[in-house]
């Protein structure tokens, strides 16, 4: 069948484990049908998401396996929450479930200090 679109919700609960400091490795069920996959990003937690296509970014446009690792976070980004859509040439699949991982950041360094 021709023209059809991808809806089949991605049931993954992405994995998400701490490859280094501000990266995460995602990884995912694959989906039938699927030649690639797109990674997207927002730097809120998940349960402050309020309109998703304004609150993820793409990260990653060409994702041809179901894992992906994202060393582009930023060492100031306190919260991450991560969605994935799968595509082929019909078209683009609705986002998966979204995943997030909160980053326990170093305090940044006391500036200026004088004799009292």
């Amino acid at each position: 069948m021709e023209g059809y679109m991808i809806y089949v919700v991605l049931f993954l609960l992405l994995w998400i484990s701490p490859v280094q400091a501000a990266s995460v490795s995602l990884i995912w069920d694959s989906t039938p049908r699927a030649t690639g996959y797109k990674v997207y990003r927002a730097e809120k937690p998940c349960n402050q998401i309020t309109t998703p296509q304004v609150d993820f970014r793409v990260v990653a446009s060409s994702v041809l396996q179901p894992s992906y690792v994202d060393a582009t976070i930023s060492d100031r980004t306190r919260h991450v929450c991560y969605v994935v859509t799968a595509y082929n040439n019909a078209g683009e699949s609705p986002f998966s479930n979204s995943v997030g991982k909160t980053f326990n950041l170093a305090p940044s360094s006391p500036t200026k200090p004088t004799f009292k």
